[in-house]
């Protein structure tokens, strides 16, 4: 028997789009996740950088009649021609009938880093476009001739134009932003070289599809956007693929990576921005100077709640330093120092906390510290060196958050940032033959089960009969946090509303397995049957969601049978240690397709 072959759902995180990821099987809609988070993120690509999702900052990256396009003398007609994915999706920009220059514009905010800007362009009635990037101090222009894919006048920004075929070009340009400020994405049409104001007729202009603006100086594969809120997180922290599901959480520091603004400066450091590669493989991380005073720092103060848990986080990487030190204080003088032969020493003055580090690459590592506030007023202090010396480190990502556990960065700029909670929904699964009225089988395997208090009541993972964001109201299990003080994973099956706890797990890896018959339901966890013919009645449930109310989840694979899988099944797929992604397919004796062959099925449906 190969268990993926008699799967009806498959899940190895993947192929993604905008509010859709999408399994391996069934390769249609019916196994699509409703992604949603209404906000921000980022996440580990698998370079290991920390990313944005999604990393193309231009919102509606097809659609240049939407309103966040500014049009100023100029008109959009809506899918006018065939684009370059072979879809009805291109765009025309029109010049009117005035004498001035012809543009669409989009803003975004930006830090102190290189922007690259691209889109895809094809000749219409003029030859020309112009991409323009500026943030009213200084501007990059390039005129592109789309008749025969040559650069015309460039006033800096390393312009590119390469052939893609059927007449469409892809057109780039990189800027360095020298401050925090908006940053104007900018297009024209135009009717010749070096020139920018003209007279239009109304119905001339040019085609334009796929505008992308990405921090660096590589303009990376083009990524489709509409609002860009909710794109799912395939996270590589650890080097392999997991859905990544997060709690609400809100970054209160101002300016995250920019130290010389909010960041106040005691006795002396000095800071310089874009200094070596950040975690996020930019060239945007800071430099901090100690004057060899060894008592001065950068700092920045908040308001924190007396009584509440607080975590810390930055990102720090050595020059030439003996000792930095990460001050957190709310008048207590919480400290950290790191010595840099690869050991820490945290030394706790007046209250609790705890500190850890873990190396993210190429030198870097981020620190967390967990502390209970005891005054109303936080300070988050940053030294290079806490002695007598002049000496240096890097850094980058400074955060703090509500909780007890670090989550993903938050970048931040004027003002405090939130990132709210991720879910998914796919319904209709025993309506789609997903499970049946003979049973089925959920198996989901999870990485990273955080050992620590709770922030809230937590839904989890639900497979139910009524998706009642509130909970399960009817019939159903969750797989949730919901011990105040130890355990990760409480399974549990729903009957009426009413909760009944059927295990709990205290592993950080749990693969756990629920089957169902009609009658009954089994438990097995890591490899061990764990409950045995429990009372459970249902069979039509409707709804598997996703909540992150509670501590970050990490799928790494979730699957559904529309039978119960045998005792001995259920046993070898949730006993199997995997260290790799390709072990973690071979579980359900997957042969046929390598996982590189997975991500590209899928993917063949991301770009459809």
């Amino acid at each position: 028997m190969s268990k993926f072959s008699d799967s009806t759902f498959y899940l190895a995180p993947s192929g993604y789009r905008e509010t859709i990821l999408f399994p391996q099987k069934p390769l249609s809609s019916i196994g699509q996740l409703s992604v949603t988070r209404a906000s921000s993120a980022t996440r580990t690509n698998p370079a290991g950088q920390v990313e944005e999702v999604c990393y193309n900052l231009i919102r509606y990256s097809e659609d240049f009649s939407n309103s966040l396009w500014v049009k100023i003398a100029a008109s959009v007609t809506t899918d006018s021609i065939i684009s370059p994915n072979g879809t009805l999706t291109s765009d025309k920009l029109i010049a009117t009938a005035v004498n001035t220059g012809h543009l669409i514009y989009q803003t975004y905010s930006a830090q102190t880093q290189t922007y690259t800007f691209s889109t895809y362009a094809k000749k219409g009635e003029y030859d020309y476009m112009i991409m323009r990037l500026d943030n009213d101090i200084s501007t990059v222009r390039v005129w592109f001739n789309l008749s025969n894919g040559t650069i015309g006048t460039s006033q800096g920004g390393f312009p590119t134009i390469t052939n893609i075929g059927n007449g469409w070009y892809r057109c780039t340009m990189t800027y360095s932003s020298a401050s925090v400020q908006n940053i104007f994405a900018v297009l024209y049409t135009a009717n010749a070289d070096n020139v920018q104001n003209f007279l239009g007729d109304g119905t001339s202009g040019i085609f334009v599809w796929g505008a992308q603006l990405v921090q660096g100086n590589l303009p990376k594969d083009y990524l489709y956007t509409s609002d860009r809120l909710n794109f799912p997180r395939v996270d590589y922290s650890d080097g392999s693929a997991s859905f990544l599901l997060e709690p609400q959480r809100t970054n209160l520091l101002l300016q995250s990576n920019t130290f010389n603004t909010t960041w106040a400066m005691f006795a002396g450091p000095a800071v310089n921005a874009n200094s070596a590669i950040s975690p996020d493989g930019t060239n945007n991380a800071w430099t901090l100077n100690s004057s060899g005073g060894g008592n001065d720092f950068l700092f920045q103060n908040i308001t924190v709640n007396i009584g509440t848990t607080y975590t810390t986080t930055l990102y720090i990487k050595n020059i030439n330093s003996n000792q930095s030190r990460i001050w957190t204080s709310d008048g207590a003088g919480l400290t950290v120092d790191l010595y840099w032969n690869g050991s820490i020493l945290t030394s706790i003055l007046g209250t609790s906390g705890t500190y850890s580090f873990t190396s993210v690459g190429n030198g870097w590592y981020r620190i967390v510290g967990v502390f209970t506030s005891t005054q109303s007023t936080y300070i988050f202090r940053i030294y290079s060196d806490a002695l007598n010396t002049s000496k240096s480190v890097y850094i980058y990502g400074a955060q703090v958050e509500t909780g007890a556990y670090p989550t993903t960065y938050i970048p931040t700029t004027t003002t405090t940032v939130t990132r709210l909670a991720d879910t998914f929904t796919r319904n209709n699964i025993f309506t789609n033959n997903l499970i049946s009225s003979s049973g089925g089988t959920w198996f989901v395997d999870l990485k990273a089960n955080l050992s620590v208090f709770r922030d809230a009541f937590s839904n989890g993972l639900q497979l139910a009969d009524n998706n009642t964001s509130g909970g399960i109201s009817g019939n159903g299990f969750i797989m949730r946090r919901n011990d105040l003080s130890q355990g990760r994973l409480n399974i549990q099956k729903v009957i009426a509303g009413n909760p009944t706890a059927l295990f709990q797990t205290t592993t950080d890896t749990v693969k756990a397995v629920i089957k169902w018959n009609g009658t009954t339901a089994d438990v097995f966890i890591n490899g061990i049957k764990q409950v045995s013919a429990t009372s459970f009645t249902t069979t039509n449930m409707e709804f598997l969601l996703g909540y992150a109310t509670d501590v970050p989840k990490y799928i790494t694979q979730m699957a559904l049978w529309n039978t119960p899988l045998s005792d001995s099944q259920c046993i070898e797929l949730t006993g199997v240690a995997y260290t790799t992604p390709t072990q973690a397919y071979g579980s359900l004796n997957l042969v046929s397709e390598s996982p590189d062959c997975l991500y590209t099925s899928v993917n063949t449906i991301n770009r459809i």
